[in-house]
């Protein structure tokens, strides 16, 4: 398999187990689903943090551009290659032998 093509397929296997990640996740917070097995059991916690209220700031401050620099990321990407189906309309001329 291309490295390409085991990329494609990974990001897709990893898609899948996150929507079942997810829908246990859901199942366990919503209490549908039980959260304790013969080896393992499930805790659901809350957690708070402190957030940045940005929309706080004031305009003057996020206009400012001495309060922001540059971050460059690197991504990869990958894009299916479609290949043309063969044009069938195409003027040809036909010549028999008689």
């Amino acid at each position: 398999m291309h490295p390409a093509d085991e990329l494609a397929h990974v990001r897709k296997e990893i898609a899948r187990l996150r929507a079942r990640a997810d829908h246990l996740r859901a199942g366990f917070l919503s209490g549908a689903l039980p959260c304790r097995s013969n080896a393992r059991e499930v805790v659901v916690t809350q957690k708070a943090q402190r957030v940045f209220r940005r929309d706080r700031l004031p305009r003057e401050i996020l206009d400012d551009p001495s309060m922001w620099a540059m971050r460059k990321s690197c991504y990869v990407q990958l894009r299916e290659i479609v290949t043309p189906e063969p044009d069938l309309e195409e003027d040809f001329d036909l010549i028999e032998a008689i």
